[in-house]
């Protein structure tokens, strides 16, 4: 603000500009009521202008907050996002009525989506859940520990490419993992995890100096 006063001499001083957080004579409450004021303001202009609808607002929560989080729209409801607490649930944002809303729901390593419930009934399964405002709603996504997946070897190959597989991907800490009779599957290009692994017949793993493979228990 010096520097402004400085080129533009308005307003003519620094006492002047801190006195017009209060003052009435340039703004009806003064700008920080006038500041506090202004979202739903806003709020109303984007109703009449654009025919939003009415206010509604959405409180979002977890089962768990270190199986997962939820996806608002564009948001991430998390503690490293600017803007959100570092307890973030549950969270209340505010939409308007006739803007419906997309929940994605997030899952950490090691844990899948269950469903999504609101009033202890089950109003989804899939992981988005797109939500008619049509009234204020009250969500929680529910997740649980992964199901154990079983990945058996399609042939030799990296661990780390998905076509070594027949799950159509990288094995992961949850999955069973299983190298057929005279495959050789080599980690190589980074650690990989399994809960379990199966050598059948000949089957082979090899495993770089540099590299390791995390298992739960080996057959």
């Amino acid at each position: 603000m010096p520097e402004h006063i400085a080129r533009w001499q308005n307003p003519y001083s620094i006492a002047y500009w801190e006195s017009l957080f209060t003052k009435t004579d340039c703004c009806p409450t003064g700008m920080i009521s006038f500041a506090q004021q202004r979202p739903g303001a806003l709020r109303n202009q984007l109703i009449s202008h654009f025919g939003m609808g009415a206010i509604r607002n959405l409180s979002v929560d977890v089962s768990d907050t270190l199986q997962g989080y939820v996806k608002v729209n564009t948001i991430k409801i998390y503690s490293s996002t600017p803007g959100i607490s570092q307890n973030p649930y549950p969270w209340t944002g505010i939409y308007f009525q006739n803007a419906p809303v997309t929940l994605v729901a997030q899952t950490k390593a090691g844990y899948e989506f269950l469903r999504w419930k609101e009033n202890n009934l089950v109003v989804g399964t899939s992981p988005t859940l797109v939500l008619n405002m049509a009234n204020s709603r009250n969500v929680v996504a529910e997740f649980g520990p992964s199901s154990p997946g079983v990945c058996v070897s399609l042939g030799s190959g990296d661990w780390h490419t998905a076509n070594t597989w027949d799950c159509g991907r990288v094995p992961n800490a949850t999955d069973m993992v299983t190298v057929g009779n005279g495959h050789v599957v080599t980690v190589g290009t980074a650690n990989a995890e399994a809960k379990s692994l199966e050598l059948r017949g000949n089957g082979n793993l090899k495993i770089s100096n540099n590299r390791d493979l995390k298992l739960l228990s080996v057959n």
